[in-house]
């Protein structure tokens, strides 16, 4: 008969430890649905605010491609103007180079003196003076 007087010592214990464990896992239960509750409710708004974040991304990526669309005639009438300035700047910069050399060709051409004329003319005639 020790262990039925043993067991019924114990039994109230147990069951004060079984309701304790009862009442634990029902506080468990109503934190984890509050958590849960919290969770949902800051997903939302995550959710809500990577939304916003993809609109905004969205609207500056088409801006800025309005933007390079706007830039390009300007972009392809400045290369335009560019290039027909530099070509015209070429253009005059191989006259004057043209006409500088007209003018060294000219120099060079410059007839002797009358003295030396006469001194090529003896050495033509086979002496020397």
């Amino acid at each position: 008969m020790d262990l039925i007087d043993l067991a019924d010592q114990e039994l109230p214990s147990a069951r004060a430890t079984v309701e304790k464990s009862k009442a634990a896992a029902l506080t468990a239960r109503r934190e984890l649905d509050k958590h849960q509750q919290w969770l949902g409710q800051h997903q939302e708004r995550y959710t809500e605010a990577v939304r916003g974040f993809e609109r905004r991304l969205k609207r500056q990526v088409f801006i800025a491609a309005c933007k390079d669309t706007a830039r390009l005639p300007i972009q392809l009438l400045s290369d335009a103007w560019s290039g027909l300035f530099n070509a015209g700047r070429r253009r005059s910069l191989r006259a004057k180079l043209k006409d500088r050399l007209r003018e060294l060709d000219h120099s060079s051409e410059v007839k002797p003196g009358p003295q030396l004329q006469k001194r090529i003319h003896s050495m033509d005639r086979g002496g020397l003076r």
